[in-house]
């Protein structure tokens, strides 16, 4: 690539690569091997499948040269709060970190995602919201009021601009 695809393209990709290594992880059962030394069988070979995955990015040949992990599969965690971020997550997501300005933004983007959960066919506990929040803390309200001022002014206007674009 000669340069970062948009970021809805990106999410396509996301969602072409989980594909694929889906695919790839749920070739071997969880139970294949046999470990039979006499007759010289590892594993069962009908726990094991050919997967072939082709998409629009990202081609596959499987099954994966190694057996599956006693998880199946690494644990998704998702990060972005964008529309197709959220889309994405409630696709694929265990745990989705967000960072509300409020605890109504907290409980919004909370019911936002489980009920997206639901049109992907994954129940609500499928997935965890873990809302960031930082605490600053003095010996009075109006000395933590002044550190959180002071913290404040050290965010760069442009740099908030750049990282959420209106």
């Amino acid at each position: 690539m000669d340069g970062i695809p948009p970021k809805d393209q990106r999410y396509d990709r996301g969602d072409e690569v989980l594909e694929a290594c889906t695919a790839l992880w749920d070739s071997w059962d969880d139970d294949p091997f046999v470990l039979d030394r006499e007759k010289g069988v590892f594993i069962d070979p009908a726990k094991v499948r050919y997967t072939d995955f082709a998409g629009r990015f990202v081609r596959s040949r499987g099954p994966l040269s190694i057996p599956r992990t006693p998880q199946g599969r690494p644990v998704f965690l998702q990060a972005g709060a964008s529309e197709r971020g959220r889309e994405f997550a409630a696709r694929w997501a265990e745990m989705i970190f967000c960072t509300p300005h409020s605890k109504a933004d907290t409980i919004a983007f909370h019911d936002d995602i489980k009920s997206r959960l639901a049109r992907h066919g994954r129940p609500p506990e499928a997935c965890k919201v873990l809302p960031s929040f930082a605490v600053v803390v003095g010996e009075t309200e109006a000395i933590a009021q002044e550190k959180y001022a002071y913290l404040q002014s050290l965010i760069d206007p442009e740099a908030q601009r750049m990282l959420n674009p209106a």
